[in-house]
């Protein structure tokens, strides 16, 4: 790796001040390196070319630097170490059925139990431990004694035996506490529910009913229906990522346009929304399979007739 000559401009001399690391920016002075007791820049240049922040890792392909800077990952390598971790941890746990608490896949929700999971989207879980609150001994004699000089010891304390009784006593009432994860377990979670909505374009022309009888022929079930039109701020909260577009106010209008019908499935599946979205058929109806919904049903490419959710997440 080249190293970057930085010389400052009001020196006469114009002899080379520092050196940059050209991957990270680190700056090496020859200041910092002294041979003979003068500066040595060969060995701050020498430095700067093997840069420790940036020795041993590989360009990110991401961002194109990289990827470690002061022993620092950037989001993208971030997102993609930790998504390694993750697969690493499911793939080595057991699969096994929770009817317990348990975590997300990466340990930072919690939930009561699997039905509370599936509810947030979740298609994986690890399982959960129960551990009692506690005091250990050791450790709260070690925080008195850190908190005194530096030769304090135990036997520095009078009525340590009484405070052991006192902690023991304590342990044995605990009847609440808290769950750790355990990564020797997990459950996949079928996500077999999913969102659909009937469009304005299909009830202004009565097929709603027809349509539901191909979705129930798909082996799908309806756990809720809702006919009604929907407002200007669901609309928009509906089709909120596509808020950035130009067609996004044309989407809204026609959305609130007549009445709509709101659907909950549910399917015998592991992942109801893709194969909902699979039964849809493409938002172009002329790109549909002729078995898709859109194809049988859709008028034009705004007026496709359906809509359904493309994650457990959005169906949620």
């Amino acid at each position: 790796m080249a190293a970057r000559e930085l010389i400052f401009a009001d020196d006469e001399s114009r002899e080379t001040q520092l050196y940059a690391c050209s991957g990270c920016g680190t700056v090496f002075s020859p200041r910092q390196y002294q041979k003979g007791g003068r500066p040595d820049a060969e060995a701050a240049r020498a430095a700067a070319e093997s840069c420790s922040p940036c020795r041993g890792y590989d360009l990110c392909s991401d961002c194109g630097g990289r990827c470690m800077v002061n022993n620092l990952r950037c989001d993208p390598c971030q997102d993609i170490m930790l998504e390694a971790s993750y697969a690493r941890r499911i793939a080595a746990a057991e699969e096994t059925v929770i009817d317990s608490p348990c975590f997300s896949r990466c340990g930072y929700r919690f939930y009561g139990d699997i039905d509370s999971a599936r509810d947030a989207g979740e298609t994986v879980v690890m399982g959960a431990t129960f551990r009692h609150f506690v005091i250990d001994e050791a450790s709260l004699v070690q925080y008195i004694l850190d908190d005194h000089h530096d030769d304090a010891s135990e036997y520095d304390l009078n009525g340590l035996s009484a405070l052991y009784e006192a902690v023991s006593v304590f342990n044995e009432e605990q009847t609440s506490g808290s769950y750790d994860m355990d990564e020797k377990v997990k459950q996949t979670i079928r996500q077999d529910r999913t969102f659909a909505m009937i469009k304005p374009d299909a009830t202004a022309r009565g097929v709603q009913e027809a349509m539901i009888a191909d979705i129930e022929a798909a082996g799908f079930r309806i756990l809720k229906r809702k006919d009604r039109a929907l407002t200007v701020e669901e609309a928009e909260w509906l089709y909120r990522e596509h808020s950035e577009r130009d067609h996004f106010r044309d989407l809204v209008t026609y959305t609130v346009s007549g009445p709509v019908v709101l659907l909950q499935l549910q399917a015998d599946l592991d992942d109801a929304a893709t194969a909902f979205r699979a039964l849809m058929g493409p938002t172009d109806r002329t790109k549909a399979d002729p078995h898709t919904l859109r194809a049988r049903y859709a008028v034009g490419y705004r007026e496709n007739s359906i809509h359904g959710s493309d994650s457990p997440k959005a169906a949620i």
